[in-house]
């Protein structure tokens, strides 16, 4: 299935593990460089609206509160904890 290319910021590609919607979303990483993908547990309409926003936009917080703080970064700016781990060292990872 082809993704939506979304404002150069990612593509999203629905997709199901159980939540009510999950979407890929395809992220570049803007500590490492690396492109990298996480499911998101969230309509891609409701990732695409949120990103195409720009700056100002609503904190990622408020807009998405029921995602852990892992998805909330990757949404951000592409990072994964195992990127925070590699370049920090400190275990980032939600339990």
């Amino acid at each position: 299935m082809a993704g939506r290319r979304n404002s150069g910021k990612g593509e999203e590609k629905s997709g199901g593990n159980g939540c009510a919607e999950t979407t890929l979303v395809i992220r570049r990483s803007s500590l490492t460089g690396k492109v990298g993908g996480r499911a998101i547990p969230a309509s891609a309409a409701e990732i695409a609206g949120w990103m195409a926003l720009g700056n100002p936009a609503p904190h990622v917080q408020e807009a998405f509160p029921d995602l852990n703080a892992n998805d909330r970064e990757f949404l951000m700016n592409g990072s994964t904890p195992e990127e925070f781990e590699e370049l920090i060292g400190t275990d980032h990872k939600n339990k």
